[in-house]
């Protein structure tokens, strides 16, 4: 028998989806008071780039990538991570650096 009442479609959960909505429930757990859709949405944003800036610091220091300051980049102001190109440090590149650092050069010393 059938009836008139309309069949709601089941919907699948990607991986991706399910990763959405458990970063929605932590940024709104710990949150003092609520939250508007906007400020979840920053407060992920948020989150993602603090990752991602963790991780360039994080490479940068392992000596796995490098960075240029962008051209037209002012030296009068504080920088940005805007303000830089990261770039992957090549093996022979790395080698040559681990050889000057054990010849005596530690590598304290600023470049300006």
């Amino acid at each position: 028998m059938e009836t008139n009442e309309p069949r709601v479609p089941e919907v699948q959960s990607s991986a991706q989806d399910v990763k959405f909505m458990e970063e929605v429930v932590a940024a709104l757990r710990s949150a003092t008071d609520g939250l508007t859709e906007d400020a979840i949405l920053a407060v992920l944003a948020i989150r993602q780039y603090r990752e991602i800036v963790s991780a360039l610091e994080d490479l940068i220091l392992m000596g796995e990538i490098d960075a240029e300051r962008r051209a037209g980049v002012s030296d009068d102001v504080p920088t940005t991570v805007r303000d830089f190109v990261f770039f992957r440090v090549s093996d022979e590149d790395k080698a040559l650096r681990r050889k000057t650092r054990k010849m005596g050069l530690d590598g304290d010393q600023l470049a300006f």
